[in-house]
């Protein structure tokens, strides 16, 4: 295992959350914006049949806005975990505040798996690396005020004999 420097550390977990956040906006445009098919229509009144013009299909116009709440998804869990990391990621309710939903967006990936959750697997693996690459927090620092020191400090004597 490699010691980082908390810097380094700090430096790579931000590099990591910005290429989440970057694969999870390109997918979210993606499925708003793309054309991703294409439809043909016939019209047929008795005997004549006329074709009309094909045009291209995105996601959006084909099955309607269902398919971009489904694409915010991981545009979501990318900044629930951002915030996790920010407020203390290294720390236990950190920690599980950060992994709910890395594991809740892994399932979304495995459940919409053929359709649209596969585009957000790397998500998942780069939102997983910040979470193990997040340094540790130490706790609370208990500072000691002046009436510790009047008092001796760590519990040493303050006899003046």
């Amino acid at each position: 295992m490699v010691t980082r420097f908390p810097e380094q550390a700090t430096r790579t977990v931000r590099r990591l959350l910005l290429a989440a956040f970057a694969w999870s906006i390109a997918q979210f445009l993606a499925v708003a914006l793309l054309p991703l098919g294409s439809s043909a229509g016939q019209r047929a009144h008795g005997a004549v049949v006329s074709a009309s013009r094909s045009r291209s299909v995105t996601l959006v116009t084909q099955y309607g806005t269902k398919v971009i709440v489904l694409a915010a998804i991981p545009v979501l869990v990318t900044a629930l975990v951002a915030f996790g990391l920010r407020r203390g990621g290294g720390s236990r309710a950190g920690g599980r505040f950060v992994w709910f939903p890395i594991v809740g967006l892994l399932a979304y990936v495995m459940i919409a798996g053929f359709s649209i959750g596969l585009v957000a697997l790397p998500v998942v693996a780069l939102l997983a690396a910040a979470a193990l690459s997040a340094p540790a927090s130490r706790g609370r620092v208990r500072r000691r005020g002046p009436r510790a020191r009047q008092r001796g400090g760590r519990g040493g004597r303050t006899d003046p004999a």
